[in-house]
């Protein structure tokens, strides 16, 4: 939880953090922009963090796309 918003997972790694934001039917780039805009990662700082933005297809019930984002 972040006093905007929350990820939908965050895994912590001892001095790694990866931040994931899924969407549905639209675009990962989308998923990394709110990660971003609502600064999922604040509370993470001084770690390596990674943003990973994913989008499912409900037609094809699969991951479509996906971005993998060093901060």
């Amino acid at each position: 939880m972040t006093n905007i918003g929350r990820s939908d997972v965050v895994l912590e790694f001892n001095e790694r953090v990866y931040i994931f934001e899924a969407k549905l039917d639209k675009s990962a780039e989308e998923a990394i922009k709110q990660i971003k805009e609502k600064k999922y990662y604040e509370k993470y700082r001084g770690k390596e963090i990674y943003l990973i933005g994913i989008n499912i297809s409900s037609e094809k019930r699969n991951i479509e796309e996906y971005i993998i984002e060093k901060l």
